[in-house]
């Protein structure tokens, strides 16, 4: 079957991802690019809503993209577009939202996830706060750190352990993601 970009279509049954051998069958999105025997299919907000969290998670760890995908025209069939209520912009973002630090991989996600499971996390005010609140739950000054990263400017020097003083950690940005860059915690 020859298809063309914007053509509506669903994968056949018993198809399954060429990235992680998971059934695809059923999926459904629109053309968006054609390569020979090749299409690029942008998924639609019901697949979207209904993909499990592992596959995107997955995806977020390797770098893969969840939101459309490649596949030979034979594992393909037309299908009609399905009518929804849900804005296909508005399901995207709360994936990214909840798998925004899959990538760092899953120990640092779930610690990450842990800090802000009771945190709206489309607001980044009720995050930060979250974040405030551990950190003060967590983290005591002064702290001993080592230097892991050449720093261009200022006194700290790499593999020199050091005690910030309270002056210096007042321009340090808090971190977001377990740490300051360049700065690794002494043992």
């Amino acid at each position: 079957m020859v298809f063309k970009k914007g053509d509506i279509v669903k994968v056949k049954q018993g198809v399954l991802d060429p990235d992680f051998g998971d059934d695809i069958g059923e999926w459904q999105g629109e053309i968006s690019d054609v390569d020979g025997d090749l299409v690029c299919i942008d998924w639609d907000n019901m697949t979207l809503s209904n993909c499990p969290d592992e596959y995107i998670q997955r995806c977020e760890e390797d770098g893969l993209d969840w939101e459309k995908m490649y596949l030979s025209v034979k594992e393909l069939e037309p299908a009609i577009p399905r009518i929804t209520h849900a804005n296909l912009t508005d399901i995207k973002e709360t994936i990214v939202f909840k798998h925004q630090w899959n990538h760092l991989g899953k120990s640092i996600s779930r610690r990450i996830h842990e800090v802000l499971k009771n945190a709206d996390i489309t607001d980044k005010y009720e995050m930060m706060d979250a974040w405030e609140q551990y950190l003060k739950n967590n983290l005591s000054f002064p702290f001993a750190a080592e230097i892991s990263e050449h720093q261009n400017q200022g006194p700290l020097r790499r593999h020199r352990r050091s005690l910030p003083s309270c002056r210096a950690r007042e321009r340090l940005p808090l971190p977001s993601t377990g740490g300051w860059p360049g700065v690794a915690p002494s043992r």
